[in-house]
């Protein structure tokens, strides 16, 4: 049973604003028109920590679950959201924990988010015991990239914007 869902070789970076502007409208670069992303799954082994961690830690709300009432005792699914983006944590039966890939190994994933408080973030996440790897300004020293994980070892980064 698939462990996780992986977002492929793809470094899918999810901003929480729009797409710069612009963006949407230049048919080269886009095409279809996209927007931006609204809402990514992982399958996790421990549905309940996970969605704990997501709510507590990186503040998402507004969980929903999909079983309507008729709890399926093989496939359990709850959406969290921040903001417009949804994430999906679903269980099935028999889900594991697959050995993280090496970085930047085909299959290598994370989600990304933005912020113009990067300080903030950083104090608060090791204020509530996270181990955060904290990539800083050649120049400045200050800090530009976060990375830690979730307690899936799903990996994570808040970075400043470009």
């Amino acid at each position: 049973m698939i462990g996780r869902i992986r977002l492929g070789a793809l470094a899918l970076v999810l901003a929480l604003g729009p797409f710069p502007d612009g963006f949407a409208q230049s048919s080269d670069a886009n095409s279809l028109q996209l927007l931006q992303p609204r809402t990514v799954t992982l399958v996790v082994a421990d549905l309940p920590k996970e969605v704990e961690w997501y709510q507590t830690i990186l503040g998402f709300h507004d969980t929903h679950q999909f079983d309507q009432g008729k709890p399926d005792p093989d496939n359990r699914a709850i959406r969290v959201a921040l903001g417009n983006f949804r994430l999906d944590l679903v269980w099935h039966r028999g889900s594991t924990r697959p050995p993280p890939p090496a970085r930047y190994q085909e299959g290598y994933s994370h989600l990304s988010f933005e912020t113009t408080a990067i300080d903030g973030c950083y104090a608060w996440l090791r204020a509530h015991g996270i181990a955060v790897d904290a990539v800083r300004d050649r120049t400045t020293q200050g800090l530009r990239i976060l990375r830690f994980h979730d307690p899936e070892g799903n990996e994570i980064h808040i970075e400043l914007p470009n």
